[in-house]
């Protein structure tokens, strides 16, 4: 259970789960604890990959010759989480609404087995931008959560999911107190997953609202804690948090008089997603790349890189981050080409239900008004 809450302390109980049952001897308990041993190793990504088929072959092994359908659905749970980790979204996707299918039908009292897969699709939906499936999905989960009185489901759902479902709706927010208030019990001595989400939600609520001092503000404060949780280690939040960092960094270089000291920092980070590895990694790279190059009114290499990274984004399967650079593109560079790439990004936003294409390229995709001339939706 603290795997979800604080991964870093679970893991260390999983370990000590994992020789407890191993001197138990008792069959369905070792191929749980192997699963869940692998899927702790999947957590750093692709260094920890090639130690996550040891554990999990045997799991299986154990299943199969116990017949256990929670066997199995433990270890597809661990296959569609480590997918994740490697940011093949679609695969994580499939993989994850097999092993809860398995729960679902098969086996009883797994409550908080299908909610922890829910919220791996959920988190692969999000990296993907199927906004649409993704509202839909939560609608649902909310609902049941809310039925059965599960705290659990609804602290995942509502500290993240709901934000960015409200922010595509161009809905107003009356969590953002509530936030607020989880981010700043963080001060208490410990800052997990749970901080993190809501984190991670305010960050993107300031940049939808161009509060951008406010962003920039509060990342600095909060990244000295998010880097002693030691959460940095799990891979895809590494990256992920290193991008929303440079983004705020970008939004911050083109509102400022005196952007330097923001590009530098945007730079250094951009190394740093570079050395990550994952082609997804390469992707917010070039953009921010792509954003430095055009605070500095560079066009061309503003373009060449934001071309590059749609591309990019498109290869690893998030075709959100690919149309809103293409939208970007549209409104950097005249001609029929880019205007036709901007309308039809465009027509894929308002298919996954986003109101404001302006204002979710100012969340998602700033620094570039400085080459663009673009004039940014003020109502919210």
């Amino acid at each position: 259970g603290l795997s979800m809450f604080e991964p870093i302390r679970g893991a260390d109980f999983q370990t000590r789960g994992l020789l407890l049952a191993l001197r138990a001897g008792e069959p369905l308990r070792i191929a749980r604890a192997l699963a869940m041993e692998a899927g702790h190793r999947a957590a750093v990504g692709a260094p920890g990959a090639p130690r996550v088929a040891a554990p999990l072959q045997v799991a299986q092994q154990i299943g199969r010759e116990i017949d256990s359908p929670y066997a199995r659905g433990m270890i597809e749970m661990v296959r569609g989480f480590a997918s994740l980790m490697l940011g093949e979204w679609k695969s994580a996707r499939t993989v994850l609404d097999s092993a809860e299918q398995l729960f679902r039908d098969h086996c009883t009292g797994v409550t908080w087995e299908r909610v922890t897969i829910h919220n791996f699709v959920l988190r692969a939906l999000v990296q993907m931008g199927e906004v649409a499936e993704l509202k839909q999905r939560w609608s649902m989960l909310s609902r049941e959560s809310h039925e059965r009185g599960d705290l659990y489901a609804a602290t995942m759902l509502n500290a993240f999911y709901m934000t960015m479902i409200k922010l595509a709706g161009n809905e107003q927010l009356t969590t953002e107190a509530e936030l607020e208030a989880t981010l700043d019990r963080s001060t208490e001595g410990t800052f997990n997953l749970q901080h993190a989400a809501a984190f991670e939600s305010l960050i993107h609520i300031y940049l939808y609202r161009s509060d951008i001092s406010t962003a920039w503000l509060r990342i600095g404060s909060v990244w000295p804690r998010y880097a002693w949780s030691i959460l940095l280690r799990i891979r895809m939040t590494r990256i992920d948090m290193l991008e929303l960092r440079a983004r705020c960094a970008l939004a911050m270089a083109e509102k400022t008089g005196e952007p330097d000291v923001f590009l530098r920092k945007a730079a250094d980070l951009a190394s740093r997603l570079e050395k990550e590895g994952p082609k997804w990694a390469l992707a917010h790279a070039l953009y921010i790349r792509a954003g430095i190059a055009a605070c500095n009114q560079d066009s061309v290499r503003a373009i060449e890189n934001l071309t590059k990274s749609a591309t990019h984004y498109e290869e690893s399967e998030m075709p959100l981050r690919a149309h809103l650079l293409r939208y970007r593109l549209g409104e950097i560079q005249a001609g029929p080409e880019t205007r036709a790439l901007r309308e039809k990004a465009e027509q894929w936003f308002r298919g996954q239900g986003i109101v404001s294409p302006a204002r979710w390229a100012g969340m998602y995709a700033p620094g570039f008004a400085k080459i663009a001339g673009e004039s940014i939706e003020t109502s919210y």
